[in-house]
């Protein structure tokens, strides 16, 4: 199974988004590379730099610009796509190959703020879910990976949230639990509604 890295916010007003974006990840049958879900006595900078190096594909959100509230911006995204970008060009021959997604939330911001990305393919999302699973197939397609097209994809990702609350209200986790999911154990969810998925096909 092939490595995808995924670099894009963890706060909770982005959620929805990178949950979209890990189950089309798994969907797509690759392997989710995110830093929450490795060893957190690691530093982290180690642990992002391995991830990088072990991943085939890389998403990178750098739509995460805002001032913090010590009226500071926020320079993750963009220095981890820096480093990706770096693998991919000083690398071993097959980082030299990875493929890499830029995504953005507005068309004109990242000529003001990375202008060094002027001719780079940047797809925009408009913060909107719809819009991403539509720009994520359309990566996809570049790649070689058939996904449906981003109605259907969306109708999928409803039928698995509903596979998702239904599996953890068998199990009894409270509304906290729930919120506060890690995203390893989302990504088993996703997984195992895939195989599920393919189970119901396969006896149709």
């Amino acid at each position: 199974m092939q490595n995808i890295f995924i670099n894009c916010p963890f706060h909770s007003s982005y959620k929805p988004l990178l949950d979209v974006i890990i189950f089309c990840s798994v969907y797509a049958g690759l392997e989710p590379l995110i830093s929450e879900t490795k060893d957190s006595s690691e530093e982290i900078i180690t642990t992002i730099k391995r991830l990088i190096a072990d991943a085939e594909y890389s998403v990178h959100d750098i739509s995460e610009i805002q001032l913090s509230e010590g009226l500071f911006p926020w320079f993750n995204m963009p220095f981890l796509l820096g480093l990706d970008i770096g693998c991919k060009t000083y690398g071993t021959k097959k980082q030299q190959q990875k493929r890499i997604l830029i995504l953005e939330e507005e068309s004109f911001r990242h000529k003001i703020t990375l202008s060094d990305l002027a001719g780079n393919d940047i797809e925009y999302h408009q913060n909107d879910v719809k819009m991403l699973f539509t720009k994520l197939r359309k990566w996809f397609y570049k790649l070689g990976i058939e996904i449906e097209v981003g109605n259907d994809m969306h109708d999928k990702y409803v039928s698995f949230l509903f596979y998702f609350v239904e599996i953890i209200s068998k199990k009894n986790y409270s509304q906290l639990d729930m919120e506060q999911i890690s995203k390893s154990e989302f990504i088993k969810f996703c997984k195992d509604w895939c195989i599920h998925k393919k189970q119901l096909i396969k006896n149709e």
